[in-house]
């Protein structure tokens, strides 16, 4: 059994990793499945969530598609469009913040209790900040970026950086014209936009570990986050 910082780990975790996590080199990756704990939706989910939203005439057009076809649909479909689309999205999420209990799960808290450089996360959801904010012991404070800044470069070993690669349902019912992900096309525009993220992100590959949670590469782009040409 494995142990860091004197918590105990459900698996084994190879010992150099073990180490490096210990000594405040490692960053996470985390994906819609380190959510599923504290019962939000993954892709699959959220896109029945959506289906389940829209008229009869259109539902025959997004059943059996991906998460991604189906909002690409929907952009293109008199009545809906992209407005459509983020509010329904944007207010899931705000609504199973609200009935959210403090910490969301153990694995949410367990992070917290861990010293790491930086947590990349494509979810939309607030639950990782919230964690942080509630829990007295947490390792470090947290710094939710949203946007490239050549000040976030720079690692601050008492403050973890959070980079919203997706965007934050928070942030998107403050400001109108911050950017949620959910196409394909949509990801690659944030890639150019928000090249300093993509920077940042191979700069913790290549010194790394980079660990990735609950993620899935089903997405058609998903792939790019660990094949990309910039890790090579």
């Amino acid at each position: 059994m494995s142990y860091i910082g004197g918590i105990k780990m459900v698996f084994d975790i190879p010992t150099p990793l073990i180490e490096k996590i210990k000594v405040g080199r490692a960053s996470l990756f985390l994906g819609a499945g380190s959510s599923k704990e504290a019962n939000f939706p993954e892709s699959e989910e959220l896109t029945q969530d959506i289906i389940s939203k829209v008229g009869e005439k259109i539902k025959y057009k997004l059943n059996g598609k991906p998460f991604g076809q189906v909002i690409d649909i929907l952009y293109n479909t008199p009545g809906y469009g992209s407005g459509w689309v983020r509010e329904k999205i944007v207010k899931l999420f705000l609504d199973l913040q609200k009935n959210t209990q403090s910490p969301p799960s153990k694995a949410h808290f367990l992070i917290t209790e861990i010293k790491w450089r930086t947590i990349f996360t494509t979810n939309y959801d607030c639950l990782i900040e919230m964690t942080y904010q509630n829990n007295k012991n947490s390792a470090q404070q947290c710094l939710p970026i949203y946007k490239p800044d050549l000040k976030i470069k720079y690692h601050e070993e008492e403050r973890v950086r959070i980079i919203k690669l997706h965007g934050s349902v928070e942030e998107a019912a403050r400001e109108s014209h911050h950017t949620l992900v959910f196409t394909f096309n949509e990801m690659q525009e944030s890639r150019r936009k928000n090249e300093l993220f993509y920077e940042i992100l191979r700069d913790e590959a290549v010194n790394g570990p980079l660990i990735f949670v609950g993620f899935k590469f089903k997405h058609p782009g998903a792939y790019s986050y660990a094949t990309s040409p910039e890790f090579d």
